[in-house]
Protein backbone atom coordinates (compact mmCIF):
# COMPACT_ATOMS: atom_id res chain seq x y z
CA UNK A 1 0.00 0.00 0.00
CA UNK A 2 1.37 3.48 -0.81
CA UNK A 3 -0.20 5.22 2.24
CA UNK A 4 1.37 8.61 3.47
CA UNK A 5 2.50 8.41 6.34
CA UNK A 6 2.91 4.87 6.69
CA UNK A 7 0.76 2.94 9.21
CA UNK A 8 2.37 1.15 11.94
CA UNK A 9 0.52 -2.29 11.03
CA UNK A 10 -1.46 -4.06 8.84
CA UNK A 11 -3.38 -7.35 8.80
CA UNK A 12 -4.69 -8.31 5.84
CA UNK A 13 -7.80 -10.66 5.08
CA UNK A 14 -9.98 -12.54 2.28
CA UNK A 15 -12.45 -10.69 0.69
CA UNK A 16 -13.09 -6.93 -0.43
CA UNK A 17 -15.60 -4.17 0.56
CA UNK A 18 -16.75 -1.81 -2.57
CA UNK A 19 -18.36 1.53 -1.97
CA UNK A 20 -21.87 2.10 -3.34
CA UNK A 21 -24.02 4.90 -2.75
CA UNK A 22 -23.56 8.55 -1.42
CA UNK A 23 -24.06 7.22 2.38
CA UNK A 24 -20.47 6.06 1.88
CA UNK A 25 -18.84 9.50 0.46
CA UNK A 26 -15.74 10.05 1.87
CA UNK A 27 -14.61 13.46 2.33
CA UNK A 28 -11.71 15.55 4.44
CA UNK A 29 -14.05 16.94 6.89
CA UNK A 30 -16.37 16.01 10.03
CA UNK A 31 -19.31 15.67 7.89
CA UNK A 32 -18.26 12.63 6.70
CA UNK A 33 -18.18 11.42 10.69
CA UNK A 34 -21.81 12.18 10.88
CA UNK A 35 -22.60 10.36 7.63
CA UNK A 36 -20.43 7.11 9.07
CA UNK A 37 -22.56 7.62 12.07
CA UNK A 38 -25.89 7.77 10.76
CA UNK A 39 -25.27 4.47 8.50
CA UNK A 40 -23.61 2.87 11.80
CA UNK A 41 -20.71 1.42 9.36
CA UNK A 42 -18.20 4.08 11.60
CA UNK A 43 -17.89 2.89 15.28
CA UNK A 44 -16.35 5.84 16.32
CA UNK A 45 -15.16 7.24 19.54
CA UNK A 46 -15.17 4.70 22.23
CA UNK A 47 -14.59 4.92 25.48
CA UNK A 48 -13.38 1.51 25.87
CA UNK A 49 -10.40 2.23 23.12
CA UNK A 50 -7.57 0.55 24.52
CA UNK A 51 -5.35 1.71 21.81
CA UNK A 52 -2.72 5.00 21.98
CA UNK A 53 -3.51 8.87 22.01
CA UNK A 54 -4.79 10.13 18.38
CA UNK A 55 -4.59 6.21 17.43
CA UNK A 56 -7.16 3.90 15.58
CA UNK A 57 -8.20 0.72 14.21
CA UNK A 58 -9.45 0.24 10.64
CA UNK A 59 -11.18 -2.87 10.49
CA UNK A 60 -12.61 -3.37 6.69
CA UNK A 61 -14.46 -6.62 5.86
CA UNK A 62 -17.17 -7.38 2.97
CA UNK A 63 -19.92 -5.93 4.59
CA UNK A 64 -18.50 -3.38 6.82
CA UNK A 65 -15.62 0.00 7.72
CA UNK A 66 -15.38 0.10 11.17
CA UNK A 67 -13.21 3.05 12.42
CA UNK A 68 -12.51 2.82 16.07
CA UNK A 69 -10.40 5.51 18.48
CA UNK A 70 -10.63 6.86 21.66
CA UNK A 71 -10.53 10.27 20.67
CA UNK A 72 -11.44 12.81 18.12
CA UNK A 73 -8.07 13.08 16.46
CA UNK A 74 -7.87 8.87 15.91
CA UNK A 75 -11.08 8.77 14.65
CA UNK A 76 -9.89 11.57 11.75
CA UNK A 77 -6.66 10.36 10.84
CA UNK A 78 -8.65 6.65 10.33
CA UNK A 79 -10.95 8.47 7.86
CA UNK A 80 -7.44 10.04 5.94
CA UNK A 81 -6.35 6.22 6.09
CA UNK A 82 -9.63 5.64 4.45
CA UNK A 83 -9.29 8.36 1.66
CA UNK A 84 -6.14 7.42 0.58
CA UNK A 85 -7.46 3.37 0.20
CA UNK A 86 -10.09 4.87 -1.28
CA UNK A 87 -8.34 6.75 -4.07
CA UNK A 88 -6.34 3.56 -5.01
CA UNK A 89 -9.38 0.56 -5.04
CA UNK A 90 -11.94 0.35 -6.42
CA UNK A 91 -12.76 -2.74 -4.03
CA UNK A 92 -10.66 -2.22 -0.86
CA UNK A 93 -9.24 -5.46 0.13
CA UNK A 94 -10.61 -6.58 3.60
CA UNK A 95 -7.57 -5.93 6.68
CA UNK A 96 -6.99 -4.27 9.33
CA UNK A 97 -5.07 -1.19 10.31
CA UNK A 98 -3.81 -0.66 13.93
CA UNK A 99 -1.85 3.03 13.54
CA UNK A 100 -0.99 5.66 16.08
CA UNK A 101 1.68 8.38 15.83
CA UNK A 102 5.42 7.90 17.74
CA UNK A 103 5.46 11.58 18.12
CA UNK A 104 3.21 13.84 20.26
CA UNK A 105 3.86 16.81 18.94
CA UNK A 106 3.96 17.10 14.88
CA UNK A 107 3.88 20.71 13.51
CA UNK A 108 4.50 23.16 11.21
CA UNK A 109 5.14 26.69 11.52
CA UNK A 110 3.11 29.01 9.32
CA UNK A 111 5.17 32.16 9.52
CA UNK A 112 2.70 35.10 8.51
CA UNK A 113 5.72 37.91 8.33
CA UNK A 114 6.10 37.38 4.59
CA UNK A 115 4.59 36.11 1.65
CA UNK A 116 1.03 36.22 3.12
CA UNK A 117 -1.40 33.32 1.96
CA UNK A 118 -4.69 34.12 0.53
CA UNK A 119 -7.37 33.15 2.98
CA UNK A 120 -8.42 30.45 0.20
CA UNK A 121 -5.01 29.28 0.43
CA UNK A 122 -4.77 29.41 4.45
CA UNK A 123 -7.17 27.50 4.69
CA UNK A 124 -6.45 24.65 1.94
CA UNK A 125 -2.88 24.43 3.60
CA UNK A 126 -4.56 23.46 7.02
CA UNK A 127 -6.55 21.07 5.37
CA UNK A 128 -3.59 19.47 3.89
CA UNK A 129 -1.74 19.13 6.86
CA UNK A 130 -4.35 17.38 8.38
CA UNK A 131 -4.82 15.05 5.82
CA UNK A 132 -0.97 14.47 6.49
CA UNK A 133 -1.60 13.48 9.48
CA UNK A 134 -0.08 16.76 11.47
CA UNK A 135 -1.92 18.28 14.80
CA UNK A 136 0.02 21.52 15.34
CA UNK A 137 0.76 24.77 13.61
CA UNK A 138 3.05 27.16 15.02
CA UNK A 139 0.77 30.34 14.07
CA UNK A 140 3.33 33.46 13.64
CA UNK A 141 0.86 36.21 13.40
CA UNK A 142 3.54 39.69 14.15
CA UNK A 143 1.92 42.71 12.31
CA UNK A 144 -0.98 40.36 10.74
CA UNK A 145 -3.13 39.87 13.91
CA UNK A 146 -5.55 42.37 14.50
CA UNK A 147 -4.55 44.57 17.47
CA UNK A 148 -7.09 46.82 19.06
CA UNK A 149 -4.71 47.78 21.66
CA UNK A 150 -2.11 49.18 19.32
CA UNK A 151 -3.60 49.64 15.88
CA UNK A 152 -0.61 51.39 14.85
CA UNK A 153 1.42 48.52 14.48
CA UNK A 154 -1.01 46.52 12.29
CA UNK A 155 -0.47 45.92 8.18
CA UNK A 156 -3.11 46.55 6.04
CA UNK A 157 -3.40 42.88 5.12
CA UNK A 158 -4.08 41.90 8.31
CA UNK A 159 -6.62 39.07 8.90
CA UNK A 160 -10.07 39.94 10.68
CA UNK A 161 -11.59 38.54 13.92
CA UNK A 162 -13.62 36.68 11.74
CA UNK A 163 -11.24 34.85 9.72
CA UNK A 164 -9.08 34.13 12.27
CA UNK A 165 -12.06 32.51 14.21
CA UNK A 166 -12.51 30.80 10.78
CA UNK A 167 -9.32 29.34 10.58
CA UNK A 168 -9.18 28.03 14.61
CA UNK A 169 -12.51 26.38 13.48
CA UNK A 170 -11.44 24.69 10.41
CA UNK A 171 -7.98 23.74 12.26
CA UNK A 172 -9.84 21.97 14.80
CA UNK A 173 -12.44 20.09 12.06
CA UNK A 174 -8.85 18.74 10.85
CA UNK A 175 -7.61 17.92 14.08
CA UNK A 176 -5.07 20.43 14.13
CA UNK A 177 -4.26 22.41 17.41
CA UNK A 178 -3.19 26.25 16.98
CA UNK A 179 -0.15 27.43 18.92
CA UNK A 180 0.21 31.31 18.73
CA UNK A 181 3.09 33.07 18.92
CA UNK A 182 3.80 36.56 19.50
CA UNK A 183 7.94 37.72 20.55
CA UNK A 184 8.51 39.15 23.55
CA UNK A 185 12.78 40.20 22.99
CA UNK A 186 13.97 40.27 18.98
CA UNK A 187 12.22 40.02 16.02
CA UNK A 188 10.22 43.17 16.81
CA UNK A 189 11.10 45.50 14.06
CA UNK A 190 6.99 45.16 13.20
CA UNK A 191 6.37 47.66 16.72
CA UNK A 192 9.82 49.29 16.54
CA UNK A 193 9.78 50.85 12.99
CA UNK A 194 6.74 52.80 14.15
CA UNK A 195 7.88 55.91 15.73
CA UNK A 196 5.46 55.83 18.75
CA UNK A 197 7.48 52.69 19.97
CA UNK A 198 10.98 53.77 19.05
CA UNK A 199 11.63 54.84 22.57
CA UNK A 200 11.34 50.91 23.25
CA UNK A 201 14.77 49.71 21.82
CA UNK A 202 17.28 48.34 23.68
CA UNK A 203 20.20 49.32 20.99
CA UNK A 204 19.30 52.89 19.17
CA UNK A 205 20.78 51.35 15.62
CA UNK A 206 18.51 48.66 15.52
CA UNK A 207 15.02 47.76 15.40
CA UNK A 208 14.87 44.26 15.90
CA UNK A 209 15.03 44.14 19.95
CA UNK A 210 12.85 45.76 22.95
CA UNK A 211 15.03 46.86 26.01
CA UNK A 212 14.15 44.62 29.04
CA UNK A 213 14.21 46.32 31.59
CA UNK A 214 11.49 49.26 30.39
CA UNK A 215 8.04 48.54 32.38
CA UNK A 216 6.56 49.61 29.23
CA UNK A 217 7.49 46.79 27.21
CA UNK A 218 6.29 44.39 29.87
CA UNK A 219 3.39 46.06 29.84
CA UNK A 220 2.98 46.34 25.94
CA UNK A 221 3.75 42.41 25.71
CA UNK A 222 1.08 41.61 27.37
CA UNK A 223 -1.28 43.43 26.07
CA UNK A 224 -0.58 42.31 22.76
CA UNK A 225 -0.34 38.66 23.93
CA UNK A 226 -3.45 38.82 25.80
CA UNK A 227 -5.44 39.89 23.05
CA UNK A 228 -3.60 36.69 20.94
CA UNK A 229 -5.06 34.38 23.21
CA UNK A 230 -8.60 35.77 23.60
CA UNK A 231 -8.83 34.73 19.97
CA UNK A 232 -6.91 31.44 20.90
CA UNK A 233 -8.93 29.93 23.92
CA UNK A 234 -8.56 26.17 23.35
CA UNK A 235 -4.81 26.86 22.87
CA UNK A 236 -2.98 24.58 25.41
CA UNK A 237 0.26 26.12 24.58
CA UNK A 238 1.55 30.12 23.98
CA UNK A 239 5.09 30.63 22.01
CA UNK A 240 6.77 33.64 23.21
CA UNK A 241 9.38 33.79 20.77
CA UNK A 242 12.26 34.68 22.83
CA UNK A 243 15.60 33.76 19.77
CA UNK A 244 18.39 36.17 18.42
CA UNK A 245 17.54 38.37 20.76
CA UNK A 246 21.73 39.43 20.31
CA UNK A 247 21.97 42.69 21.87
CA UNK A 248 20.40 42.38 24.85
CA UNK A 249 21.82 43.92 27.79
CA UNK A 250 23.23 47.07 25.98
CA UNK A 251 21.45 49.81 27.07
CA UNK A 252 22.96 51.87 30.46
CA UNK A 253 20.08 50.26 32.49
CA UNK A 254 20.22 46.86 31.40
CA UNK A 255 24.19 47.32 31.43
CA UNK A 256 23.55 47.60 35.08
CA UNK A 257 21.29 44.59 35.43
CA UNK A 258 23.66 42.39 33.64
CA UNK A 259 26.57 43.67 35.71
CA UNK A 260 24.80 42.55 38.81
CA UNK A 261 23.64 39.11 37.54
CA UNK A 262 25.18 38.16 34.68
CA UNK A 263 23.70 38.23 30.80
CA UNK A 264 22.67 34.38 31.09
CA UNK A 265 20.79 35.30 34.66
CA UNK A 266 19.44 38.61 33.69
CA UNK A 267 18.00 37.22 30.10
CA UNK A 268 16.36 33.91 31.79
CA UNK A 269 14.73 36.56 34.65
CA UNK A 270 13.20 38.07 31.97
CA UNK A 271 11.72 34.61 30.11
CA UNK A 272 11.09 33.32 33.55
CA UNK A 273 8.71 36.29 34.23
CA UNK A 274 7.07 36.30 30.76
CA UNK A 275 6.13 32.25 31.27
CA UNK A 276 4.67 32.67 34.60
CA UNK A 277 2.35 35.55 32.95
CA UNK A 278 1.76 33.07 29.99
CA UNK A 279 1.05 29.91 32.81
CA UNK A 280 -1.10 32.46 34.99
CA UNK A 281 -3.77 33.17 31.60
CA UNK A 282 -3.83 28.96 31.36
CA UNK A 283 -1.08 27.97 28.96
CA UNK A 284 1.81 26.37 28.58
CA UNK A 285 4.79 28.66 27.19
CA UNK A 286 6.85 27.76 24.17
CA UNK A 287 9.98 29.38 24.13
CA UNK A 288 13.17 29.11 21.46
CA UNK A 289 16.05 27.78 22.84
CA UNK A 290 19.54 30.15 21.17
CA UNK A 291 19.86 32.71 23.58
CA UNK A 292 20.19 29.84 26.27
CA UNK A 293 22.64 27.60 25.05
CA UNK A 294 25.39 29.55 26.52
CA UNK A 295 23.75 29.51 30.15
CA UNK A 296 24.80 26.78 33.29
CA UNK A 297 21.95 24.01 34.16
CA UNK A 298 21.50 25.85 37.79
CA UNK A 299 20.69 28.88 35.58
CA UNK A 300 18.31 27.37 33.46
CA UNK A 301 16.41 25.23 36.04
CA UNK A 302 14.35 28.85 37.09
CA UNK A 303 12.79 28.18 33.49
CA UNK A 304 12.87 24.16 33.78
CA UNK A 305 9.29 23.52 35.25
CA UNK A 306 7.73 27.09 33.48
CA UNK A 307 8.14 26.22 29.79
CA UNK A 308 9.15 23.80 26.72
CA UNK A 309 12.36 24.86 25.38
CA UNK A 310 12.07 24.20 21.64
CA UNK A 311 15.38 23.65 20.45
CA UNK A 312 15.90 24.95 16.69
CA UNK A 313 18.83 23.41 14.79
CA UNK A 314 18.78 23.48 10.63
CA UNK A 315 21.63 21.56 9.86
CA UNK A 316 22.95 18.18 9.46
CA UNK A 317 26.46 16.79 10.63
CA UNK A 318 28.60 14.62 7.97
CA UNK A 319 29.78 12.77 11.54
CA UNK A 320 25.98 11.71 12.35
CA UNK A 321 27.29 11.61 15.66
CA UNK A 322 24.29 13.20 18.22
CA UNK A 323 26.69 15.21 20.15
CA UNK A 324 28.13 17.12 16.79
CA UNK A 325 24.11 17.75 15.33
CA UNK A 326 22.94 18.36 18.86
CA UNK A 327 25.83 19.91 20.65
CA UNK A 328 23.23 21.72 23.35
CA UNK A 329 21.05 18.73 24.37
CA UNK A 330 22.98 17.54 26.80
CA UNK A 331 22.91 20.65 28.81
CA UNK A 332 19.13 20.93 28.57
CA UNK A 333 18.73 17.33 29.65
CA UNK A 334 21.38 18.18 32.69
CA UNK A 335 18.75 21.31 33.55
CA UNK A 336 15.44 19.01 33.33
CA UNK A 337 13.70 21.18 30.69
CA UNK A 338 10.80 19.74 28.79
CA UNK A 339 11.71 20.09 25.26
CA UNK A 340 10.22 19.96 21.64
CA UNK A 341 12.76 20.24 18.55
CA UNK A 342 12.37 22.47 15.54
CA UNK A 343 13.94 21.47 11.84
CA UNK A 344 13.67 23.55 9.23
CA UNK A 345 11.10 22.46 6.26
CA UNK A 346 11.21 25.89 4.32
CA UNK A 347 12.68 29.44 4.21
CA UNK A 348 16.52 28.13 5.63
CA UNK A 349 18.31 28.41 2.44
CA UNK A 350 18.83 32.16 1.88
CA UNK A 351 16.51 35.42 2.37
CA UNK A 352 16.21 35.08 -1.21
CA UNK A 353 16.00 31.55 -2.35
CA UNK A 354 12.82 30.72 -3.88
CA UNK A 355 13.01 27.09 -3.63
CA UNK A 356 14.55 24.57 -0.82
CA UNK A 357 17.06 22.38 -1.17
CA UNK A 358 15.12 19.51 -0.31
CA UNK A 359 17.74 17.01 0.45
CA UNK A 360 18.81 18.93 3.34
CA UNK A 361 15.31 19.47 4.88
CA UNK A 362 14.35 16.09 4.49
CA UNK A 363 17.85 14.70 6.12
CA UNK A 364 17.05 17.39 9.06
CA UNK A 365 13.80 16.90 9.60
CA UNK A 366 14.71 13.05 9.55
CA UNK A 367 17.18 13.57 11.66
CA UNK A 368 15.34 15.45 14.52
CA UNK A 369 12.22 12.31 14.29
CA UNK A 370 15.03 10.25 14.91
CA UNK A 371 16.34 12.54 18.21
CA UNK A 372 12.87 13.11 19.83
CA UNK A 373 11.95 9.94 19.98
CA UNK A 374 14.87 8.51 21.65
CA UNK A 375 14.91 11.14 24.15
CA UNK A 376 11.08 11.98 24.59
CA UNK A 377 10.50 15.31 23.40
CA UNK A 378 7.29 16.89 23.42
CA UNK A 379 7.25 16.69 19.55
CA UNK A 380 8.73 18.91 16.06
CA UNK A 381 8.12 21.88 14.86
CA UNK A 382 9.04 22.16 10.86
CA UNK A 383 9.88 25.73 10.62
CA UNK A 384 8.89 27.73 7.43
CA UNK A 385 10.64 31.14 7.39
CA UNK A 386 9.39 33.89 5.29
CA UNK A 387 11.05 36.91 6.23
CA UNK A 388 14.20 36.21 8.67
CA UNK A 389 13.43 39.69 9.61
CA UNK A 390 9.99 41.87 9.61
CA UNK A 391 11.90 44.67 7.42
CA UNK A 392 14.04 41.94 5.43
CA UNK A 393 12.74 40.48 2.03
CA UNK A 394 10.53 37.20 1.93
CA UNK A 395 12.17 34.03 1.30
CA UNK A 396 10.94 31.19 0.06
CA UNK A 397 6.98 30.90 -0.21
CA UNK A 398 6.63 27.34 2.59
CA UNK A 399 4.07 25.77 -0.71
CA UNK A 400 7.32 25.18 -2.75
CA UNK A 401 8.50 22.98 0.01
CA UNK A 402 5.86 20.28 0.41
CA UNK A 403 8.10 17.66 0.05
CA UNK A 404 10.21 18.07 2.81
CA UNK A 405 6.50 19.14 4.55
CA UNK A 406 5.26 15.92 4.09
CA UNK A 407 8.88 14.09 4.93
CA UNK A 408 8.13 15.09 8.40
CA UNK A 409 4.90 13.61 8.48
CA UNK A 410 6.17 10.62 7.42
CA UNK A 411 8.97 10.32 9.75
CA UNK A 412 7.23 11.93 12.96
CA UNK A 413 4.07 9.25 12.40
CA UNK A 414 6.25 6.41 12.36
CA UNK A 415 10.05 7.09 12.74
CA UNK A 416 11.94 5.26 10.80
CA UNK A 417 14.93 3.02 11.87
CA UNK A 418 17.57 4.11 8.58
CA UNK A 419 17.39 7.15 6.45
CA UNK A 420 15.77 5.54 2.47
CA UNK A 421 13.82 7.93 0.94
CA UNK A 422 13.26 6.09 -2.72
CA UNK A 423 10.10 4.38 -1.43
CA UNK A 424 8.64 8.05 0.55
CA UNK A 425 9.65 9.66 -2.76
CA UNK A 426 7.56 7.45 -4.66
CA UNK A 427 4.50 7.78 -2.43
CA UNK A 428 4.86 11.74 -1.79
CA UNK A 429 4.41 11.90 -5.82
CA UNK A 430 1.28 9.73 -6.04
CA UNK A 431 -0.38 11.04 -2.72
CA UNK A 432 0.25 14.76 -3.60
CA UNK A 433 0.26 14.75 -7.45
CA UNK A 434 -1.93 12.08 -8.54
CA UNK A 435 0.38 10.33 -10.43
CA UNK A 436 3.16 7.85 -10.29
CA UNK A 437 6.16 9.51 -12.10
CA UNK A 438 9.55 8.96 -10.57
CA UNK A 439 11.06 12.44 -12.34
CA UNK A 440 8.83 14.47 -10.47
CA UNK A 441 10.31 13.30 -7.26
CA UNK A 442 13.93 13.62 -8.83
CA UNK A 443 12.90 17.38 -9.40
CA UNK A 444 12.52 18.36 -6.29
CA UNK A 445 15.94 17.11 -5.45
CA UNK A 446 17.39 19.19 -8.43
CA UNK A 447 15.91 22.69 -7.47
CA UNK A 448 19.13 23.96 -6.17
CA UNK A 449 21.20 26.60 -7.08
CA UNK A 450 23.08 25.70 -9.84
CA UNK A 451 21.39 27.00 -12.93
CA UNK A 452 21.73 23.43 -14.95
CA UNK A 453 20.00 21.79 -12.21
CA UNK A 454 16.88 24.77 -11.90
CA UNK A 455 16.51 23.98 -15.67
CA UNK A 456 16.42 20.32 -15.67
CA UNK A 457 13.81 20.95 -13.06
CA UNK A 458 11.85 23.55 -14.69
CA UNK A 459 11.81 21.33 -17.78
CA UNK A 460 10.27 18.55 -15.41
CA UNK A 461 7.94 20.38 -13.84
CA UNK A 462 6.88 21.92 -17.76
CA UNK A 463 6.66 18.36 -18.98
CA UNK A 464 4.64 17.14 -16.09
CA UNK A 465 2.14 20.41 -15.35
CA UNK A 466 -1.21 19.32 -17.57
CA UNK A 467 -0.72 15.27 -16.37
CA UNK A 468 -0.94 15.74 -12.81
CA UNK A 469 -4.36 14.82 -11.09
CA UNK A 470 -3.61 16.66 -7.76
CA UNK A 471 -2.32 19.80 -6.95
CA UNK A 472 -1.34 21.46 -10.47
CA UNK A 473 -1.34 24.34 -9.42
CA UNK A 474 1.78 23.80 -7.28
CA UNK A 475 3.68 22.22 -10.46
CA UNK A 476 3.44 25.51 -11.70
CA UNK A 477 4.70 27.23 -8.90
CA UNK A 478 7.37 24.93 -8.60
CA UNK A 479 8.11 25.47 -12.30
CA UNK A 480 8.04 29.22 -12.07
CA UNK A 481 10.49 29.39 -8.85
CA UNK A 482 12.93 27.17 -10.98
CA UNK A 483 12.89 29.47 -13.56
CA UNK A 484 13.72 32.19 -10.95
CA UNK A 485 16.49 30.56 -9.57
CA UNK A 486 18.08 29.55 -13.24
CA UNK A 487 17.71 33.56 -13.92
CA UNK A 488 19.55 34.50 -10.79
CA UNK A 489 22.68 32.41 -12.04
CA UNK A 490 22.42 33.58 -15.71
CA UNK A 491 22.77 37.34 -13.50
CA UNK A 492 25.61 36.11 -11.83
CA UNK A 493 27.23 35.21 -15.08
CA UNK A 494 26.05 39.11 -16.76
CA UNK A 495 27.68 40.56 -13.95
CA UNK A 496 31.11 38.79 -13.57
CA UNK A 497 31.29 39.63 -17.54
CA UNK A 498 30.58 43.50 -16.58
CA UNK A 499 32.94 43.34 -13.62
CA UNK A 500 35.92 42.46 -16.18
CA UNK A 501 37.64 45.77 -16.41
CA UNK A 502 40.45 44.27 -18.86
CA UNK A 503 38.63 46.19 -21.15
CA UNK A 504 38.95 49.42 -19.96
CA UNK A 505 42.73 49.69 -20.95
CA UNK A 506 42.34 48.30 -24.52
CA UNK A 507 44.57 49.97 -26.57
CA UNK A 508 42.76 48.92 -29.91
CA UNK A 509 40.10 51.34 -30.21
CA UNK A 510 38.17 48.92 -32.75
CA UNK A 511 38.12 46.07 -30.40
CA UNK A 512 37.15 48.52 -27.28
CA UNK A 513 34.19 49.90 -29.15
CA UNK A 514 33.03 46.74 -30.47
CA UNK A 515 33.70 44.98 -26.25
CA UNK A 516 31.74 47.66 -25.13
CA UNK A 517 29.06 47.55 -27.43
CA UNK A 518 28.77 43.63 -26.56
CA UNK A 519 28.68 44.04 -22.62
CA UNK A 520 25.68 47.20 -23.46
CA UNK A 521 23.69 44.55 -25.33
CA UNK A 522 24.30 41.80 -22.79
CA UNK A 523 22.97 44.02 -20.16
CA UNK A 524 20.02 45.19 -21.50
CA UNK A 525 19.04 41.64 -23.02
CA UNK A 526 19.46 40.58 -19.00
CA UNK A 527 16.97 43.49 -17.98
CA UNK A 528 14.48 42.32 -20.24
CA UNK A 529 14.99 38.57 -19.63
CA UNK A 530 14.40 40.17 -15.70
CA UNK A 531 11.74 42.14 -16.69
CA UNK A 532 10.05 38.77 -18.29
CA UNK A 533 10.86 36.47 -15.04
CA UNK A 534 9.41 39.04 -12.70
CA UNK A 535 5.71 39.53 -14.77
CA UNK A 536 5.57 35.63 -14.46
CA UNK A 537 6.29 35.49 -11.32
CA UNK A 538 4.30 37.44 -9.98
CA UNK A 539 1.14 36.15 -11.98
CA UNK A 540 1.77 33.13 -10.74
CA UNK A 541 2.43 33.86 -7.23
CA UNK A 542 -0.52 36.20 -7.40
CA UNK A 543 -2.66 32.96 -7.05
CA UNK A 544 -1.26 31.86 -3.83
CA UNK A 545 -0.24 35.60 -1.98
CA UNK A 546 -2.29 38.52 -1.45
CA UNK A 547 -1.25 40.45 -4.51
CA UNK A 548 0.79 43.10 -2.37
CA UNK A 549 3.12 40.18 -1.39
CA UNK A 550 2.94 38.25 -4.62
CA UNK A 551 4.27 41.73 -6.50
CA UNK A 552 7.13 42.26 -3.32
CA UNK A 553 8.17 38.32 -3.62
CA UNK A 554 8.94 38.97 -7.90
CA UNK A 555 10.61 42.48 -7.35
CA UNK A 556 12.73 41.04 -4.52
CA UNK A 557 13.96 38.55 -6.15
CA UNK A 558 16.29 40.70 -8.69
CA UNK A 559 16.26 43.60 -7.05
CA UNK A 560 19.91 43.92 -6.38
CA UNK A 561 21.05 42.57 -9.71
CA UNK A 562 18.91 44.61 -11.37
CA UNK A 563 20.29 47.88 -9.41
CA UNK A 564 24.21 46.71 -10.13
CA UNK A 565 23.32 46.32 -14.23
CA UNK A 566 21.58 49.75 -14.11
CA UNK A 567 24.62 51.35 -12.85
CA UNK A 568 27.06 49.73 -14.72
CA UNK A 569 24.62 50.92 -17.81
CA UNK A 570 25.22 54.46 -16.73
CA UNK A 571 29.18 53.60 -16.22
CA UNK A 572 29.37 52.36 -19.98
CA UNK A 573 28.31 55.15 -21.50
CA UNK A 574 30.18 57.28 -19.83
CA UNK A 575 33.52 55.07 -20.52
CA UNK A 576 36.60 55.97 -22.64
CA UNK A 577 39.28 53.80 -23.99
CA UNK A 578 42.60 54.27 -21.77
Amino acid sequence: MDLLPSVQKVEKHKGSFRFAGKSYACETSPHCIAVYNRESDLLGIRKDYRGRPEGYTLDITPKHINICAGDYAGLYYGIQTLNQLKEDFDRIPCMKITDYPEIQMRGIHLDLKGNLPQFERMKRIIENLGAFKFNTILLEYEDKFPFKSHPEIVSPLTLTPAEIEELVNIAEYNAVSIIPLVQCAGHVEYILKQGKYAGLMEDKRFLNEFCLTDKRVSALYRELALEVMSAHKTSKYFHIGGDEAWNRGSCPRCKKAVASKGKQRFYIDYIAGICDFVKDNGMTPIVWDDCFRKAAPAELKKISGKAVLMYWKYGTTTSGKEEAQYPDLKLYKKAGIRLAGASATAGADGFTASTARNMARMENNLSWAMTAKKHGMEGVVGTAWTRYCGIWPPASALEVSWMPVAGLAEFLWKVPKRADLSDFNRRFVKRFYGIEAEDISRAHYLVERDNQKAFEAREIFKKFKGKVTKNADIVELMEVSCEITEQKEYLKWVLELTMDCDWYRNKYYVLWKQEKKDKIAECLKALKSINGVMKRTEEVYSKFLKAPEAREFALSRFALEKYKIEEYLKMFKKTKPA
